[in-house]
């Protein structure tokens, strides 16, 4: 899977999505979950991982947008995801 990433850069975050409930323990998941660790401890990204301020409304707003991304993520990726552990070169 890693490969199919490497070689289709643009199927990682539907492919992480789907792995994230499928094989969570996967080699492409860990890479993930380590370049994002690395980022949040980096100074030039801490504005990007702190949490935003603002009202509730706009926290619930926030949330319901990135709960139909994360679906949507997911289901493209679940019809990528036997294409990406195949094997095939």
């Amino acid at each position: 899977m890693v490969r199919f990433v490497h070689r289709n850069p643009w199927a990682l975050p539907f492919l992480d999505a789907v792995t994230a409930m499928l094989a969570p323990r996967c080699l492409l998941r860990g890479k993930v979950l380590l370049m994002l660790a690395v980022l949040e401890a980096t100074p030039d990204h801490v504005r990007t991982f702190s949490p935003a301020t603002g009202s509730r409304l706009r926290s619930l707003a926030r949330l319901a947008g990135w709960a139909a991304a994360g679906l949507s993520k997911f289901l493209v990726g679940l019809a990528l995801y036997p294409v990406a552990t195949s094997g095939r070169p």
